[in-house]
C-alpha cells in the first residue's frame, strides 16, 4: 500500500504530496493511505484518487525520478513511497496546477 504521514510538512505541503501521489495512483490504479485526507477531499474538494493494487514491495519516489513514472507506461509492481521528497519543482507544480485547472476550478 502506498501511503503518506503527516509527519513531514504542514497542510500545503501534504497537499502537494498527496496530489503528486494521486495522480501516479490513478496512472498505476495503486490504493493510497493519504495523511489528512478527510481535510483534503472532503472538505476542500481536492480529490484524491484510491486505486485497487496493494504491492508486497514498495519503491521510494523523488522529484528526480516522479516524471519517469508521470510521462511513461511503466509496468509497475510496487507501491509508492512519496514521503523524502516534496514535490515542488517546477515540471511537477505545472502538472499540479493544471490537474487542479482541470478537474477542480473548471
Amino acid at each position: 500500500m502506498s501511503k503518506t504521514t503527516e509527519t513531514n510538512g504542514r497542510l500545503c505541503n501534504q497537499i502537494i504530496r498527496n496530489l503528486s501521489l494521486s495522480i501516479l495512483a490513478k496512472k498505476y490504479d495503486l490504493y493510497v493511505d493519504y495523511s489528512n485526507y478527510d481535510n483534503i477531499n472532503n472538505k476542500l474538494g481536492i480529490e484524491l484518487f484510491v486505486g485497487n493494487k496493494k504491492h508486497s514491495k514498495t519503491i521510494t519516489i523523488y522529484n528526480n525520478n516522479y516524471m519517469h513514472y508521470y510521462n511513461n507506461n511503466i509496468e509497475n509492481d510496487a507501491n509508492f513511497n512519496f514521503m523524502h521528497d516534496y514535490f515542488q519543482n517546477e515540471e511537477i507544480t505545472t502538472i499540479l496546477h493544471n490537474h487542479l485547472i482541470n478537474n477542480i476550478i473548471n
